[in-house]
C-alpha cells in the first residue's frame, strides 16, 4: 500500500502535495467505524424512543466526533509539513494551485462529516431490521389500544364523537319553544341542542349585471321582494366536515333571538342561509365565528366571516344521516380533513367494538397485543394485560389513579419535580406504562423508512460545507506561510472573533449597537483585504499576516455586507417611532433564502482563485 501511494504521487504532483491518498484512507477508516456504531445501535430497541439526532449530539459522539477530526486534520499538517515550502510548486499554474485548494476542501469535508456517517448507518440498520409493513401494523396496535390508554374526559366529549349517528330525539326541526329535555343533550356543564337542516322551496327570478354577478329577486306571498346576491367565489356550502353540498351561497340572515347555552356563547352567532341546490333555493340553520366587528347585516363579503355550516351547535357529528347519503370524501390534502377522517373511522372501530357480543375477548386480545409490543421494544411497564383489563374493564375502578406515563418534560413535570423526579414518581405508582416512550419510537422508525439518502446528506450540509471551507483555509494559510506568520494570523483571527461578537451595550438601542458592529467590523475586514495590495513590496511579515487574514475574513466580510443592506432595507419599512419593522420582509437576505449558502462559498472560492497571482509576486519578490 505505501509502495502504491508513492509511485502515485510521484506520477501526479497533487496528490504529493494534498497528501490525499493517505489521509483519505484514514479518515475512511473512521467513517466506517462510525457507520457500524450507528448501525449496530439500532439493535437495542430503546434508541428508537429518541430522534437519532439527540444520540449522536447527546452521547458524545459530537465531541468525539470533534476531536477526532481535529486530531486528523493535525496529522494532515504533520503529513504536509515535508513539502512545506510553498515554493515547490509555485511555479504551477493558477489552476493547478486551485486545484490543491479544492482537493484540500474535499479532504476537510470528509473530516469533518461523521454525523452523515452515523446516521446513515441508523437508516440502513433501520430499514434492514424493520418493514412499513411491520411499522403499520405496530402503529395500529396502539392505536387500537389508544381508547383503553387515556381516561382525560375531555378527549370523550360529544364534539370529539364523529360515529355512530342516534341523535334523532335530539334534533328538532322546528325552532320552538315547547321543546321538551329530550331535544337537548347534557354534558359536564354544558348543554347541547341539534337543529336539522329546515328545507323550503322558493320560486325566484334572475337577471344578470355587468359585474358577473347573479341578482335573484324572491317573490314572496305578501308581493315584497328581496334581492340577494351570489358571490362568485362561494361555490360550496359545507355543512359539516362530512357532508359536502354544492350550493351557491345567497345570504346570511341572523337570527340573534336565537343563543348557544354553551361556553362558545361568545364566539358563535346562530342564523339562517338561504343557498341554491340544484335548481332550489334552499335554507338551513347554521353558525357562524363572531371574530369579526362588522355587523352581519353590513358584511359585504362572504369572506369577512367564517362560516361553519354545522347544523347543529359545534359538534363534528351528522344529524339523521347515514354515511351512504354524505358523499364521504376527504381532500387528500389538508391536515384538518385527514385528522377527521382518521378519528371518524376510530370512532366507529370502538363504536363496533363496545357493542360486539364478544368484546371482552376483542378488548383482552388487543391489549394482549399492546402488552406484547411494550416488550418487544423494551417499554417500561409494571402491569400486565389480565391487571389492565380488570382495571379498565371494571366499573368500580377508580382510572384516576391510574398513570400510564405523561411526558416527563412537560413544563408542568419540570416545574413541579424536574424530569428525574417526575420519572420516579410515575414509575413508583401502580399501575405503569411508559406511553410517552412509546409513541416515540415511530418517528425515527417512519423516518428512516421514508428516508432519502441524498435528503439526509443535504439536511445540514450547510454547516459542514462552511466548516470545511474554515478548515482548507488554514490548510492553506499554513502551506503559503512560515510558522511565524502562520501562528500570528492564528492569534489575530481570534483577536478578532472576539471584536466580532464583543459584548453589546445595552445603555444603546438595538439598531445603534448593530451599526456601530457593522461599521467596525467593515473597517476591519476591509483593511485584511485591501492592505496586502499595497504592501505586498514592502514588508513581507505584514503582508502575509494581513492577506493570511483577508482569506479568512473574505466570508464574514460579504455576509456582513449582506446583513448590512438587509437592515437598511428592514429598518426603512419600521412605522411611526417604533423600532420594530412590518412583519413582511422584502431585503435582500429573505429573497436569497437558501440561495445565499452557495452565493457564499462560490464567492470565497472566486475570491481565493484571483487572490494567487498576488501570493506569487510576493512570494518571489
Amino acid at each position: 500500500m505505501k509502495t502504491l501511494f508513492k509511485n502515485l504521487e510521484n506520477k501526479h504532483i497533487t496528490l504529493k502535495n494534498t497528501k490525499l491518498l493517505p489521509i483519505l484512507l484514514i479518515t475512511g477508516i473512521f467513517h466506517l467505524i462510525y457507520f457500524i456504531y450507528g448501525f449496530l445501535l439500532t439493535d437495542d430497541p430503546k434508541v428508537f424512543q429518541e430522534y437519532e439526532f439527540h444520540k449522536y449530539y447527546e452521547n458524545n459522539l459530537l465531541l468525539i466526533g470533534a476531536l477526532t477530526s481535529l486530531l486528523l486534520l493535525i496529522f494532515w499538517i504533520f503529513l504536509m509539513s515535508k513539502q512545506k515550502s510553498f515554493k515547490s510548486f509555485f511555479q504551477f499554474s493558477n489552476r493547478k494551485i486551485f486545484f490543491q485548494f479544492l482537493c484540500y476542501f474535499f479532504i476537510s469535508f470528509c473530516l469533518t462529516s461523521f454525523y452523515y456517517s452515523f446516521s446513515i448507518g441508523l437508516m440502513c440498520g433501520i430499514k434492514s431490521n424493520y418493514s412499513n409493513k411491520e411499522l403499520a401494523k405496530d402503529i395500529e396496535i396502539v392505536n387500537k389500544a389508544g381508547v383503553f390508554l387515556n381516561f382525560d374526559k375531555a378527549y370523550y366529549s360529544l364534539s370529539n364523537r364523529t360515529y355512530d349517528f342516534p341523535f334523532d330525539k335530539l334534533t328538532s326541526t322546528e325552532i320552538s319553544s315547547d321543546a321538551t329535555e329530550d331535544y337537548f343533550y347534557n354534558y359536564e356543564d354544558r348543554k347541547y341542542r341539534f337543529w336539522s337542516v329546515k328545507e323550503t322551496e322558493e320560486t325566484y327570478n334572475e337577471k344578470y349585471r355587468s359585474d358577473n354577478r347573479t341578482v335573484r329577486t324572491k317573490i314572496n306571498s305578501d308581493s315584497t321582494k328581496i334581492t340577494m346576491i351570489s358571490f362568485d367565489s362561494i361555490t360550496n356550502v359545507i355543512r359539516n366536515p362530512f357532508d359536502t353540498i354544492p350550493a351557491d351561497y345567497l345570504i346570511f340572515k341572523p337570527l340573534p333571538h336565537l343563543k348557544l347555552d354553551t361556553t362558545h356563547t361568545n364566539d358563535f352567532q346562530i342564523g339562517e342561509i338561504i343557498y341554491k341546490e340544484n335548481g332550489k333555493i334552499k335554507k338551513a340553520i347554521v353558525e357562524i365565528k363572531n371574530y369579526t366587528n362588522y355587523q352581519l347585516s353590513k358584511a359585504k363579503s362572504y369572506k369577512e366571516y367564517q362560516l361553519n355550516y354545522y347544523n347543529y351547535s359545534s359538534v363534528l357529528i351528522p344529524v339523521k344521516t347515514t354515511i351512504a347519503d354524505t358523499n364521504y370524501k376527504f381532500q387528500a390534502e389538508g391536515y384538518h380533513n385527514a385528522h377527521l377522517k382518521k378519528r371518524y373511522n376510530m370512532n366507529k372501530f370502538v363504536h363496533e367494538l363496545l357493542n360486539s357480543e364478544d368484546r371482552e375477548e376483542q378488548i383482552k386480545k388487543i391489549m394482549a397485543d399492546f402488552i406484547s409490543l411494550t416488550d418487544k421494544y423494551e417499554i417500561k411497564r409494571n402491569i400486565d394485560a389480565e391487571e389492565w383489563f380488570d382495571l379498565v374493564y371494571n366499573e368500580q375502578s377508580v382510572v384516576r389513579n391510574i398513570i400510564f406515563g405523561t411526558d416527563p418534560n412537560s413544563t408542568d413535570a419540570l416545574m413541579t419535580y424536574g424530569t428525574a423526579g417526575y420519572s420516579k414518581k410515575v414509575e413508583d405508582k401502580n399501575p405503569y406504562i411508559d406511553v410517552f416512550s412509546l409513541t416515540s419510537i415511530f418517528h425515527p422508525i417512519n423516518n428512516s423508512l421514508k428516508g432519502n439518502l441524498l435528503k439526509k446528506i443535504r439536511s445540514n450540509w450547510n454547516y459542514y460545507l462552511y466548516l470545511a471551507f474554515i478548515y482548507s483555509i488554514i490548510v492553506f494559510v499554513f502551506r503559503i506561510s512560515n510558522i511565524k506568520i502562520f501562528i500570528t494570523s492564528l492569534i489575530l483571527t481570534a483577536v478578532v472573533f472576539i471584536i466580532s461578537i464583543g459584548p453589546i451595550d445595552h445603555s444603546k438601542t438595538y439598531f445603534e449597537e448593530v451599526y456601530v458592529q457593522i461599521i467596525c467590523l467593515l473597517v476591519l475586514y476591509t483593511s485584511f483585504i485591501v492592505l496586502p495590495y499595497i504592501l505586498y513590496k514592502k514588508n513581507k511579515f505584514i503582508f502575509g499576516v494581513l492577506f493570511n487574514l483577508g482569506l479568512i475574513c473574505f466570508l464574514p466580510l460579504v455576509y456582513t455586507l449582506l446583513f448590512c443592506v438587509s437592515s437598511l432595507q428592514v429598518l426603512s419599512t419600521k412605522t411611526g417611532s417604533e423600532y420594530f419593522p412590518r412583519y413582511v420582509y422584502n431585503d435582500i437576505l429573505t429573497k436569497l433564502g437558501d440561495n445565499l449558502h452557495p452565493i457564499l462559498l462560490i464567492s470565497g472560492f472566486i475570491f481565493l482563485y484571483y487572490s494567487i497571482p498576488l501570493i506569487k509576486k510576493a512570494i518571489t519578490k
